[in-house]
């Protein structure tokens, strides 16, 4: 098939969805038991994989995602011995993976959720007025709500999206529903809804080893984690980038003997695309590259938005390749997770300025004393574009600023008693509940084409990210020499991120960087593939995609104006900021998007 007739093809996106209500006697779908004497019902659609039913005498379990005991994943072996070990604190921290177990108990008369220290499958859920209504999707959640006419619309929630590209604490976008916390057991009764935690991380107790020791360590875990997460001897697939997440874990199917066929998605060939084929060649697997649909973006938004649910910016990068893929493959891994618990992405740095040029070069800053109010400020995902604050009506910007400080101010305390430096207190705030991170659209963006796995998402790598220390994780100097034991080849490959070798440090990217600038400037070397012009990383320039994609939506939100209805919202100002990037191309960007996503939430 040709290209171009391929970027005609219609669009396929299978959103998954998942709900289990108790209270609506006019619900519908499979009936799991009765609370109280009234029905809970649960109904889901393209949910991967499918839900597990485990039945027997007074027990109903059913499991979402892919739970470990040890390196057993059969779901009824762990089925059995849930329902007599499911109040057992211990056991439960022993379940490893990505998973939500729903039990239902007769005799008892109780419903009990449990979901994975990963949060992953996310869960939301409802609960008043003797209701209670669990979703996978908070987008399903806030419908249902809406259909029923008990929503509620919270403030609070649209106002961080609009300033953080994802929202804090347990909040949702309405008053009464929440996000579960990882890690926690919830139990509904007649006598109401109780939550506890089994489990929580362990900041504290670094190793105290060599880098190269600890890389070691790292590959063997990398190793474990895709052993185990292959079990099922499925047809396996790998979202490959051009970034270094996806390179180690490619360097670590390769090292065990294991080859995944491999995707990756993109406007046109551009460095990404080139890197990713000369990395996949390297480590002697298929690659496929995936065009994207015409107008991908635009076609494309409105799952996006259903998936995230405007809990976080939506991301349509992963969209609307299903028939291309599950052609092919059953389970796709992906990178995701690594950059934060490995490359060390949310430490804080100081880089090496000259004559205003900032320079790859960097160092670990130092963190005042007041950590909230430096997170507020210095944070890398707070949306660019403008500063929300100033769209905000002057009468509300005390009480929406002095929400999300205590918010953050809550986590903060958590924080005290699982960290004993100020680094670990910093990225807690953004990693208490990862979930609520601004990237886990992708993983659901994935899903969408084939079952998802997350590799990160392994108990011993997430017990190793907790115990390294600072240094080792600043820079990527674990990843980096992790990548170099594994395969020193994949480690010398350029990045796609920035045209120089993987396995270069900060102070190595710097030389790269200057004497790219030299070369460029005697006109030695012209090509974009060494320079980041915007469009030779993975997908097109936001502020490119608004104007010649998206440019409906701006419209639509000028035109038909839903925002309103967020009475702390200063229109005027957002309309004029709008019409100045439509006039002159200022203050445009993730802003935009965002009031975007608010306003086409809304008008759901």
């Amino acid at each position: 098939m040709k290209t171009s007739e391929k970027m005609d093809m219609p669009l396929q996106v299978s959103v998954p969805t998942f709900v289990i209500e108790w209270g609506n006697i006019h619900s519908s779908g499979r009936r799991f038991g009765d609370l109280s004497r009234r029905p809970i019902f649960i109904h889901f659609k393209n949910y991967r994989p499918q839900p597990f039913f485990y039945e027997k005498e007074e027990h109903r379990v059913c499991i979402l995602g892919f739970p470990f005991l040890g390196n057993q994943n059969d779901k009824k072996s762990i089925s059995e011995i849930f329902v007599k070990e499911y109040s057992n604190k211990i056991w439960l921290s022993t379940l490893d993976g990505e998973f939500i177990f729903l039990y239902h108990n007769s005799v008892l008369n109780r419903l009990t959720i449990i979901n994975s220290r990963f949060s992953s499958p996310p869960f939301f859920y409802y609960f008043h007025e003797n209701s209670f209504i669990g979703s996978f999707s908070y987008n399903e959640l806030w419908l249902q709500l809406k259909n029923n006419n008990k929503l509620k619309i919270r403030m609070n929630g649209f106002y961080e999206l609009l300033s953080y590209k994802r929202l804090f604490g347990q909040q949702t976008h309405d008053e009464y529903s929440v996000c579960m916390p990882p890690a926690t057991l919830l139990s509904l009764t007649s006598e109401g809804l109780q939550s506890e935690s089994y489990w929580q991380p362990n900041f504290k107790d670094k190793l105290k080893i060599p880098l190269n020791e600890a890389a070691k360590e790292l590959e063997r875990r990398i190793a474990n984690s895709i052993n185990k997460k292959t079990l099922d001897h499925k047809r396996y697939g790998l979202f490959l980038s051009g970034g270094m997440d996806t390179r180690v874990l490619i360097a670590g199917f390769h090292k065990i003997g294991r080859s995944p066929l491999c995707f990756t998605m993109n406007q046109y060939e551009n460095r990404e695309v080139k890197v990713a084929r000369s990395v996949a060649t390297i480590a002697g697997c298929k690659h496929i590259y995936l065009p994207f649909k015409k107008e991908h973006y635009k076609r494309t938004y409105p799952y996006a938005l259903e998936i995230t649910g405007a809990m976080q910016l939506p991301m349509c990068m992963f969209l609307g390749f299903e028939p291309d893929i599950r052609e092919h493959i059953d389970v796709a891994f992906h990178g995701h997770g690594f950059d934060y618990f490995f490359q060390g992405m949310y430490i804080p740095a100081k880089h090496l300025m000259i004559n205003g040029h900032k320079l790859e070069y960097k160092r670990i800053a130092e963190i005042p004393e007041n950590i909230i109010a430096y997170f507020i400020k210095n944070i890398s995902y707070k949306v660019k574009g403008g500063e929300a604050i100033d769209f905000i009506k002057k009468e509300y910007r005390d009480e929406l600023q002095e929400g999300l400080t205590a918010r953050l101010s809550e986590t903060a305390q958590k924080a005290i008693l699982l960290c004993d430096n100020p680094y670990d207190i910093f990225e807690y705030m953004t990693f208490y509940n990862l979930c609520r991170h601004y990237s886990f659209g992708d993983h659901w963006g994935i899903n969408a084409n084939a079952e998802q796995r997350t590799l990160s998402f392994d108990n011993d790598l997430y017990e190793l990210y907790q115990k390294l220390p600072l240094q080792h994780r600043f820079d990527a100097r674990i990843q980096r020499k992790c990548l170099e034991l594994m395969n020193d080849r994949l480690a010398k490959e350029l990045s796609a991120n920035n045209a120089y070798p993987m396995k270069a440090s900060s102070l190595s990217r710097t030389y790269y960087q200057i004497r790219n600038r030299a070369l460029k400037s005697m006109r030695l070397i012209d090509s974009p593939f060494y320079f980041d012009d915007g469009f030779q990383r993975m997908g097109l320039p936001l502020d490119y995609v608004l104007r010649k994609e998206l440019r409906p939506f701006v419209d639509d939100l000028l035109a038909n104006d839903k925002l309103s209805e967020l009475i702390f919202l200063d229109m005027d100002r957002v309309r004029n900021q709008i019409n100045l990037w439509l006039k002159n191309d200022v203050g445009g960007n993730q802003l935009l998007y965002a009031l975007i996503t608010i306003d086409q939430f809304l008008k759901q």
